[in-house]
């Protein structure tokens, strides 16, 4: 099973996606949730569907992160699921990779096309990561690293605007 241990960081809402240009295209995806867990993931490149994946995550803790399943899906049964799904999710990933060679993930989360959050993360096995190594344009934009145990920063809770923006306000109070 692909153990993942991430580190997520809450970007300030004043970070403007067509200023980020890492030579990475970026991917749109629409994330359906289902009841019982899981979501059903479709990722666009360039106006077209590139992938279809089911997805499931469960959290072990801090110390070990989350377990991630993943597998592709057909069209057919991503529609089946889609039918019973309980949420939908629009954001759109930007991408940079640092001198170690780490991943950045950037996701700007949308409704009816307005960026409503944006939240970056860092996927790390048990090695230790340095965001100096990141470029100051972006650097300068975190407003609040995420601690490891906190799961009110899931793309599924972030699926709800209200629930997003009242994050927003609680972290600009320092509460």
């Amino acid at each position: 099973m692909p153990i993942e241990k991430e580190f997520k960081f809450v970007m300030s809402m004043d970070l403007i996606e067509s200023d980020i240009d890492f030579g990475i295209e970026p991917i749109t995806f629409y994330q359906y949730y289902l009841k019982n867990g899981g979501r059903i993931r479709y990722e666009i490149k360039n106006d077209i569907v590139d992938k279809i994946k089911f997805n499931y995550k469960e959290f072990i803790s801090p110390k070990i992160g989350q377990v991630e399943i993943e597998c592709d899906i057909s069209e057919t049964d991503a529609e089946l699921l889609k039918s019973v799904s309980i949420s939908k999710l629009e954001k759109i990933r930007h991408f940079y990779v640092d001198c170690a060679g780490l991943k950045w993930e950037i996701d700007f989360f949308k409704n009816e096309d307005q960026t409503y959050f944006i939240l970056m993360e860092v996927e790390v096995d048990n090695s230790p990561f340095d965001i100096s190594n990141l470029p100051n344009e972006i650097k300068s934009k975190i407003i609040h690293q995420v601690k490891e145990d906190d799961s009110s920063f899931t793309s599924k809770k972030l699926e709800d605007v209200a629930y997003a923006k009242y994050l927003l306000t609680k972290i600009k109070k320092g509460s």
